[in-house]
């Protein structure tokens, strides 16, 4: 697509300077070019839930539709196979890097502060935008998350309404 208008303008720009003797190639150009706006579809976000029940995450792949966010969903089920992801290990290799992380805290094998403590140690991984989504209300998780800078805490809500708003507000987030 962005050849064919690079092309389109080539030649409309080898006309006009034809008819236009007196006006410098390059000025020519610069002045159609600046003007001209080249729409290019957006590209998808990626999106990685680490979620061990199964309801949540099809909870959050239908939130995801119904608020029309353009993202494809990756969901893991534990601490230990969401960084199998991030390092593109194993099944995972050739996995997508996340723009954004889904991360609950009560996970089996690895929990989602020891999954955020080791994201926060690597500097390839480290500037990933991390929101919890966890049903904790406890204190000491908040604190804790915003210890090792997430970007956001919110607690799941059980009406499916008001889980879309939460989905559409995260999507400010990156």
């Amino acid at each position: 697509m962005m050849l064919y208008l690079l092309h389109r303008l080539f030649l409309f720009t080898k006309f006009s300077l034809k008819q236009k003797q007196n006006v410098s190639q390059n000025a020519f150009i610069r002045e159609h070019f600046d003007n001209m706006k080249v729409l290019l579809p957006e590209k998808k976000k990626q999106i990685l839930l680490v979620e061990d029940n199964l309801a949540d995450i099809v909870f959050t792949q239908k939130a995801l539709q119904k608020t029309a966010i353009n993202a494809n969903l990756y969901a893991v089920r534990d601490g230990e196979e969401a960084l199998e992801f991030l390092y593109r290990r194993g099944k995972y290799y050739g996995a997508p890097r996340p723009d954004l992380i889904l991360l609950d805290i009560n996970l089996p094998k690895m929990s989602g502060h020891e999954v955020l403590q080791k994201l926060r140690s690597e500097t390839h991984l480290e500037n990933i935008p991390i929101v919890i989504l966890t049903s904790s209300d406890a204190e000491f998780d908040i604190s804790k998350s915003k210890q090792m800078s997430v970007r956001s805490y919110w607690i799941k809500p059980c009406n499916f309404g008001e889980f879309c708003r939460m989905i559409k507000q995260i999507e400010t987030i990156w």
